[in-house]
């Protein structure tokens, strides 16, 4: 059996011990710095009164009847892409909710150089035809930020109604007509708008509008005007895709809500 050397164990506790008082005594002279707080977001500085410009483009997403030729059908599905304007002013009572008023106008044309149209005796024609839409929207909105904003962005739903004007340039076969419509619009919107300077933003809207044409009258060449019938309508709701510009209107600054 080996024999445990007492002494050599003592001489080895005795120099570790040595050697962690040190180390106690040397960590006592460290100070260490203070912890830093985690710097945050400044709160986002809404203008009371804001000018927004805005456009993209527009998809039109009514279904097309069954009973349309093939060729009517592509004419129109071709015609499903457009582009639309906007102009508003918003109104900001706090950071976080506002109203406004909001107009835009949505175009969407084509033209084909033969279509097929009855020519009265039982057979058909090849005719020339184009179309070029313009519906014009015009209401009031309220914004409602639902996360409160932070920083240089900020998240916005919108909502928004009133009238809509329907017009559609119409010529078939060099003969010209004017279809021309009114309802009411009803639309929803999602923005989120970065500032690029203090007095401007720039920003991303998705929006999708609800609207169903069914008050129309014909203008023809001669200028002779038709109702058409009341079940007679044109279904033009739209998904919206678009940049807009905010440009401050007013000094003052709404800060997040507290």
């Amino acid at each position: 059996m080996q024999r445990i050397d007492w002494g050599q164990m003592v001489r080895v506790s005795a120099i570790a011990l040595l050697g962690s008082s040190a180390l106690v005594c040397s960590g006592q002279q460290i100070t260490m710095p203070p912890l830093q707080p985690k710097p945050q977001a400044q709160p986002y500085e809404q203008s009371p009164w804001v000018l927004v410009v805005g456009g993209g483009w527009s998809r039109r997403l009514a279904t097309l009847s069954d009973t349309l030729p093939q060729d009517w059908r592509n004419f129109h599905q071709d015609q499903r892409s457009g582009t639309h304007l906007s102009l508003g002013i918003e109104h900001w009572r706090s950071n976080s909710f506002g109203y406004g008023l909001q107009g835009d106008l949505t175009r969407w044309s084509n033209s084909s150089g033969g279509l097929s149209v009855p020519d009265g005796n039982g057979g058909t024609d090849l005719v020339p035809v184009s179309s070029n839409i313009r519906v014009i929207g015009i209401g009031p909105q309220v914004m409602w930020r639902p996360i409160d904003p932070r920083g240089k962005t900020a998240f916005t739903v919108v909502l928004c109604g009133g009238y809509v004007g329907y017009r559609d340039a119409y010529t078939v076969g060099g003969t010209n007509y004017t279809i021309v419509g009114r309802n009411l619009f009803g639309s929803g919107s999602l923005l989120l708008d970065h500032k690029i300077s203090r007095q401007v933003t720039l920003g991303l809207r998705v929006g999708y509008v609800l609207a169903l044409i069914n008050s129309f009258e014909v203008e023809q060449q001669d200028g002779t005007v038709i109702a058409l019938p009341s079940g007679y309508t044109e279904d033009v709701k739209r998904l919206d895709i678009g940049l807009r510009l905010g440009f401050s209107l007013s000094s003052g600054r709404l800060h997040s809500d507290q």
